[in-house]
């Protein structure tokens, strides 16, 4: 306390493998997306919606893939990113919201136009996954697809992404059906 200030501590860290673990689609798809990950030899990532943000909520790794840092609970904007694409699909009407005060240009392919982001996510719509093709960070690809509940509402999203050289726009258009099965 300072000047009757009050600042989050370190010791919030410790509630959040509580927080975690009490996610059920979390507890859920872990061991699918472990099992994938360790078949395909690919990182898997697991993520909601919350706002007009994407939250990562899980993470399967592999040991033949160490790219990029990501972290549970890590965030990034539904305007440039695949999961974004993918969850925000079922909720168009965010997508006033997401464009209202503008957009940042991550990269030269990142979409900033609300009508031409309503145009990808009727694309995304139609055939069933979504792609970030360079658009949130140069020299990374993504492939996404829903995962949805027995109603068919989209509940969550899951990924795999990686460095163009290793993930170009085949290779990662090729895990299309194995992340849809």
């Amino acid at each position: 306390q300072e000047d009757n200030m009050y600042a989050l501590g370190l010791g919030l860290l410790k509630y959040e493998s509580i927080v975690l673990s009490s996610l059920l689609i979390r507890r859920v798809c872990m061991p699918y997306l472990q099992e994938l990950s360790m078949k395909e030899k690919i990182n898997i990532n697991l993520a909601i919606l919350q706002g007009i943000e994407v939250v990562y909520v899980a993470r399967a790794e592999t040991p033949y893939s160490r790219y990029g840092y990501f972290h549970v609970g890590m965030r990034r904007p539904v305007y440039c990113t695949a999961l974004g694409k993918i969850l925000v699909s079922q909720h168009p009407e965010l997508i006033d919201d997401v464009f209202k005060d503008g957009v940042i240009k991550c990269t030269e392919n990142t979409i900033t136009d609300a009508d031409t982001y309503r145009k990808e996510i009727e694309k995304v719509n139609l055939q069933g996954f979504a792609t970030d093709l360079e658009e949130w960070n140069n020299g990374s690809n993504c492939i996404a697809v829903p995962i949805k509940d027995l109603g068919g509402n989209i509940i969550a999203g899951i990924s795999i992404s990686g460095p163009t050289t290793q993930y170009s726009r085949e290779t990662i258009l090729g895990y299309r059906e194995i992340l849809l099965e």
